[in-house]
């Protein structure tokens, strides 16, 4: 024991720890003379460490083996209390007719590191492809959309404005409202590229966000909404939001907000635009208070998730979509976690479909 490379530990039936040898020592901190005597606990973290004890009082019991024989890994704690994983394997033997278990422990931090080195190199990549992308559409297309709304504008001041004496017809300033709209929807637009292309950047992580700013998600959504019905309706889907009362605000910025809201909202069209579900092809778009964060749900009436995609669907580049690039959810879902909030899902029981749903934090007055 004393020369082998990896920690072994033996405890008794009580749990209490009877040899510890050199390795332990080095993977521990833990002198022999102050590891022995003491619950073999000690060198684990909750919520393992509180019910330790009851793991060895039900196997002495049932004689059903969780870890006995049976590898795996585990959260190790040190006497400084940092964590390291180890491959555990525990085995039992017998000394002058009692019940002995030693655990040999094989330090795989440095696998660890190894293994989050690599999805972290990878993950760089992929960013890096992104970057080069994004920033070329960014150029491209924001060209565009400053000319739409250089010549909205400059249509909007031959048409005049309602109540221009002697000038303005009633066809004229129904033309100027449709060119507000045209004017804004324009820059809302160019504001989402540059958003997902300083998150694609990272820049978003790099420094706190000065577009952050209290607002009111059922105004936000109601603007979302109104947006997505014109696709909607081309594709016989209804889209229907039903409002919680008196939320507080939340603190956010409102252009990503609201593009994690049209993503899901167009997903859930897609979803349902080719099926003949007997209740109607409707998405129920729903706000509610929910402890301190305040949660918006998107629900569609489709094939809902497969089991093998529940987790898939947030990774970058996949999509069920045929041609689709497979970057909304996992633009969505970063988007969110920058604002310290989430996104998740689940299937609709015993209806059909799946509910895709949001939570950001309530604004407080800090």
């Amino acid at each position: 024991m004393e020369t082998a490379v990896d920690a072994i530990v033996t405890v008794d039936e009580a749990g209490i720890i009877r040899s510890f040898n050199r390795a332990a020592v080095r993977l521990f901190g833990y002198a022999p003379s102050h590891a022995i005597g003491q619950p073999i606990s000690l060198l684990m973290p909750e919520p393992h460490r509180s019910r330790h004890q009851r793991y060895i009082e039900r196997y002495l019991a049932t004689g059903t083996a969780n870890i006995i024989g049976v590898g795996r890994e585990v959260q190790a704690q040190r006497k400084d209390g940092t964590l390291v994983p180890v491959y555990l394997a525990v085995s039992e033997f017998e000394v002058s007719g009692g019940r002995r278990f030693a655990g040999v422990l094989h330090d795989i931090s440095a696998d660890h590191e190894a293994r989050e080195l690599r999805r972290r190199l990878a993950h760089a990549a992929e960013l890096s492809a992104m970057a080069e992308m994004t920033a070329a559409l960014a150029h491209e297309i924001n060209q565009p959309l400053a000319a739409i709304a250089t010549y909205a504008e400059a249509a909007r001041g031959q048409a005049g404005a309602a109540g221009d004496a002697g000038s303005a017809q009633a066809g004229n300033a129904e033309l100027a409202r449709t060119l507000d709209k045209v004017v804004a929807q324009s820059r809302r637009a160019s504001a989402v590229v540059e958003r997902v292309q300083g998150l694609v950047r990272g820049l978003s992580d790099a420094a706190p966000n000065t577009d952050f700013q209290r607002a009111d998600i059922n105004a936000l959504i109601a603007e979302v909404v109104s947006l997505a019905q014109i696709d909607a309706q081309a594709r016989g889907v209804e889209v229907i939001f039903a409002p919680a009362p008196a939320l507080p605000d939340v603190w956010c910025d409102p252009v990503q907000i609201q593009q994690v809201g049209l993503n899901l909202i167009r997903n859930a069209i897609d979803a349902i635009a080719e099926t003949n579900h007997r209740d109607g092809r409707v998405v129920h778009m729903r706000t509610q208070l929910d402890g301190g964060t305040v949660q918006t749900s998107v629900t569609d009436c489709g094939a809902g998730v497969p089991e093998h995609q529940r987790d898939a669907v947030f990774m970058p580049f996949h999509s069920s979509k045929p041609g689709g690039m497979g970057m909304g959810l996992s633009v969505c879902r970063t988007i969110l976690a920058n604002h310290g909030g989430t996104l998740a899902h689940r299937n609709n029981t015993p209806q059909a479909g799946a509910t895709f749903y949001f939570a950001l934090p309530v604004a407080n007055d800090g």
